[in-house]
């Protein structure tokens, strides 16, 4: 089953590349704008979670509360899958996530 699902998904996706069927402008427009709100979307659930999780780390670690300093913070590239999206809306999702997620985290 998981086999023949594959199977489906690429032969979609030939078919929509290669030009055989085309969508009109206006479906390839909100696909478009649909990848954006994806990106985004997804690169503020996990720029959230780990946010939390570096604000979490740093209160037990005795630390100042800077998330601008993090690694994760300032690539915000963390899990991104192109397939989602413009990968500049994944890392402004991520810092928002990131952010707010670090402030929960450190809060408690």
């Amino acid at each position: 089953m998981k086999n023949l699902k594959l199977l489906i998904v690429a032969l979609l996706a030939f078919v929509l590349t290669s030009g055989l069927v085309s969508l009109p402008t206006s479906a390839r427009g909100a696909l478009a704008q649909n990848q954006g709100s994806t990106a985004l979307e997804r690169g503020y659930r996990t720029g959230y979670s780990d946010g939390y999780n570096a604000g979490f780390k740093d209160v037990a670690d005795h630390a100042a509360s800077d998330f601008r300093s993090k690694v994760e913070y300032q690539h915000a590239d963390r899990a991104y899958v192109e397939a989602w999206g413009p990968l500049e809306d994944y890392r402004d999702g991520y810092q928002q996530g990131y952010e707010t997620g670090y402030g929960m985290g450190y809060e408690g």
